[in-house]
């Protein structure tokens, strides 16, 4: 059974923004979004949870720079991809 990637209007804006500052990693990105919706939980996405203020919120990473802010709504088989963005800013 596959998961369901739901992009918010603000991860959308970013993606653009993302892919045309960073055209060399479309591909590694595309792996990525097809990995998250085979399982979200495969060890090479490194999935780890955020604490503080973003507790609730996970990390996806795309390369070791670049980490996917994300929630992950398991029981409804949909992840939604909140941003994107460089290692610190996915931990302020």
């Amino acid at each position: 059974m596959t998961y369901t990637l739901v992009l918010t209007r603000n991860f959308e804006r970013r993606l653009d923004r993302y892919r045309s500052s960073h055209p060399e990693l479309r591909g590694r990105l595309a792996r990525v979004f097809r990995d998250l919706e085979s399982n979200p939980f495969q060890a090479h996405l490194r999935l780890n949870p955020l604490h503080g203020e973003l507790a609730g919120l996970h990390v996806v990473s795309v390369t070791y720079r670049y980490r996917l802010t994300l929630t992950l709504r398991v029981e409804h088989r949909r992840v939604v991809l909140l941003d994107i963005g460089t290692h610190d800013d996915g931990y302020r």
